[in-house]
């Protein structure tokens, strides 16, 4: 699974918080952010790499329509409850008066979408076997 790059520390910092107000995710929030979120395969990088077996191949990217949501709804979140968690209703209304972050994230997060890397490697790497 390979979602979107959170190198940058505000948008990592973000995607994390917005885990964590998925109310039935929060105690996970922290794993699954930590540990797909650096997770590259390495075909995306082995142009030479080939692996001849029969592969399928799922595309689903809600992650970041998930995010975007967040970021979009931010006002919407900062007057939630965020299932009791007065940390996350704080960090949401300090984001919805920092519009100038708020684009920052909004910008990074629609850049971030590496999955047409991900669909053009997959290709390239399986070859007719996917």
């Amino acid at each position: 699974m390979v979602i979107q790059d959170l190198t940058d520390p505000l948008v990592r910092e973000f995607a994390k918080i917005a885990w964590q107000g998925a109310c039935d995710l929060q105690e996970k929030a922290l794993v699954i952010v930590g540990s797909r979120a650096a997770y590259r395969p390495d075909f995306l990088f082995d142009k030479d790499l080939r692996i001849n077996i029969p592969a399928i191949r799922f595309s689903l990217n809600d992650t970041i329509d998930f995010h975007l949501r967040r970021i979009q709804g931010v006002d919407m979140y900062a007057a939630d409850d965020n299932c009791g968690n007065v940390a996350l209703q704080e960090y949401f209304k300090a984001l919805a008066a920092d519009k100038e972050k708020m684009e920052y994230i909004g910008k990074k997060l629609r850049k971030s979408d590496l999955s047409k890397e991900v669909d053009h490697a997959m290709e390239h790497v399986f070859g007719d076997q996917l």
